[in-house]
């Protein structure tokens, strides 16, 4: 089976085995150190001593930017799978995953908090894992990872950020 493990920078990454095929979201190969990464995926601007600092780690930088040893492949996405919703850089490493037939993609470090930074590049991300649970590829998710998780249930609690108090709906409505 085709595998690939992909890890971000969140500290939960650790517990990763390194094994097989591994990529590696921008910064995470300094995060550590002495274990290999055969591509790392960077769509962020860099400045030089950012490119200088990937490159040194001689791994293979895919990315849209011009620092990319290997050009990211975005009309052959598009041509494939109509689509370039692409938030985070790690939705791009799985689009590249499923475009490059990939049959199983693991993924340690990538928690995507549903409170932090990372929030804003969560729905690209799951957008990507849904079209490879329906390409049949599988797709395993770290226990630390908000990924495919949400802090309510549709309809039947409100949680508010504010206050993180649970709301119980005044009305329910019945459906006949």
């Amino acid at each position: 089976m085709k595998t690939v493990t992909i890890i971000g920078k969140a500290p939960s990454g650790a517990s990763c085995p390194f094994e097989g095929e591994v990529w590696g979201i921008n910064e995470t190969p300094p995060l550590y150190p002495g274990k290999r990464f055969d591509k790392i995926f960077s769509v962020d601007p860099l400045k030089p001593e950012g490119v200088a600092l990937l490159k040194s780690f001689g791994s293979t930088i895919v990315s849209v930017q011009s620092y990319a040893d290997e050009p990211y492949p975005l009309a052959e996405v598009k041509a494939k799978f109509g689509q370039t919703y692409f938030m985070a850089s790690l939705a791009y490493a799985i689009a590249y995953a499923l475009l490059k037939g990939y049959e199983k993609i693991i993924l340690y470090g990538c928690d995507h908090k549903m409170r932090s930074e990372y929030l804003r590049g969560k729905g690209s991300v799951e957008y990507w894992i849904g079209r490879a649970h329906g390409m049949g590829v599988e797709v395993w998710i770290q226990k630390e990872s908000d990924l495919l998780k949400n802090i309510q249930t549709f309809s039947f609690q409100v949680i508010t950020p504010a206050n993180e108090k649970v709301v119980t709906p005044a009305r329910v409505f019945n459906l006949r």
